[in-house]
């Protein structure tokens, strides 16, 4: 994908479309359990939310609006988020 369908954006940056909620429960309930396994729990949470993160798909983010593309096979080149090009889209600025 070279253009965004929506706004017209040639920026995009790419990110894992890992399910935030269930990162957040995972550690919740290792920190709670840490009580009574001396923080082994802690080691375990740790180990699924990385074979979490391998196993889930990139995904395409839209710099100018935030339109997400999961489905997007050729995301060769592009590269993670970046808070210079995401600033200056924000405030109103196209990337010089």
């Amino acid at each position: 994908m070279e253009i965004c369908p929506k706004c017209d954006c040639k920026d995009f940056y790419i990110e894992k479309a890992f399910p935030k909620p269930l990162g957040l429960i995972i550690v919740g309930i290792a920190i709670l359990a840490s009580f009574w396994t001396y923080g082994l729990s802690l080691i375990g949470a740790a180990i699924l939310d990385g074979l979490i993160y391998k196993l889930v798909p990139n995904r395409l983010v839209c710099y100018r609006c935030r339109a997400v593309f999961s489905k997007v096979k050729e995301t060769a080149g592009v590269k993670g988020f970046d808070h210079h090009l995401a600033e200056l889209y924000h405030y109103g600025q196209d990337r010089p």
